[in-house]
């Protein structure tokens, strides 16, 4: 009986002859060999969160690009709609129009979970630090319910968001499907105003006009029409300017209805009887 050694040997020799390709020895160290596995699976954790990350739907957009071509577009949108008749609407025209040439978007991340979009936005504006955000579920006329870690069923809001400046929240919202005695929208006028400048805010004529400006900057576009009006920045869906794949489950998304087909003139239906006659006529004969 061959000695157990040598079985080994023999059987990786018939190993090395089965293989179509040549084998390649290392000479690396064992140290290395470690190294090279740590490496390895830092690299896998990395590949491993970039999977998670796509699957969770998450979008990280370049600041410049949300500034220059998601609110920039909103926010001469709705300037057009203010109307410009006395040398006061001019003047509070070119207020909003200084207000915006001093904001700066900062940060946007936007992550989709099934039905619920969680978005998150940073901002500095007039000198202030801005942070906002809004989740949102997709249907917007069924409560929401979700399982809790202890299994127990919560009901959570539609839509919920909050703004923060300089780290105190001013303005936020819940809203339920069913409304009910939870819900809430609040906007602390008097501590906005003193945040952003008094001055500011009379230029701008009120905190209305400050309200609708920061929903420009900070609601999400995906934003079905449903849910502005819930929103604490009295903004109307016309205003926001909500892009037809953000309407969703509104009904004022869905289609028109076709045109009726137009009927034939007087004359023509005459024309067209007297046509059909003789020829009905000819045909009875033929039978």
């Amino acid at each position: 009986q061959a000695h157990p050694l040598f079985h080994c040997v023999g059987g990786c020799k018939e190993m090395d002859a089965l293989s179509a390709e040549p084998i390649n020895y290392s000479s690396l160290e064992a140290d290395e060999f470690e190294n090279l596995s740590d490496d390895d699976a830092e690299g896998n954790d990395e590949e491993d969160a970039q999977e998670k990350n796509v699957d969770a739907g998450d979008e990280e957009r370049p600041t410049g690009l949300i500034q220059d071509s998601l609110i920039r577009p909103r926010f001469e949108n709705w300037l057009s709609q203010h109307p410009v008749k006395t040398p006061m609407d001019s003047s509070r025209r070119e207020a909003l129009q200084d207000l915006f040439g001093r904001l700066q978007v900062t940060s946007y991340n936007m992550e989709v979970l099934s039905s619920e979009r969680c978005l998150a936005i940073e901002f500095s504006l007039a000198g202030r630090t801005g942070c906002y955000t809004q989740r949102t579920h997709a249907d917007v006329s069924s409560a929401v319910w979700l399982l809790t870690k202890g299994g127990v069923m919560e009901l959570t809001p539609n839509i919920a968001s909050k703004l923060e400046l300089d780290e105190v929240p001013l303005i936020g919202c819940e809203h339920y499907a069913d409304g009910g005695a939870r819900e809430r929208r609040w906007a602390d006028e008097t501590q906005l105003g003193e945040v952003i400048g008094t001055d500011v805010v009379e230029k701008l004529g009120g905190c209305t006009p400050l309200l609708q400006f920061l929903g420009l900057i900070c609601m999400d576009e995906g934003t079905p029409a449903a849910y502005v009006d819930a929103l604490p920045f009295k903004l109307t869906s016309a205003s926001f300017a909500v892009s037809e794949s953000a309407v969703g489950n509104d009904v004022s998304s869905k289609p028109p209805p076709k045109a009726p087909r137009p009927v034939a003139s007087s004359k023509a239906a005459t024309a067209k009887a007297a046509v059909s006659k003789p020829h009905r006529a000819a045909s009875q004969g033929r039978k």
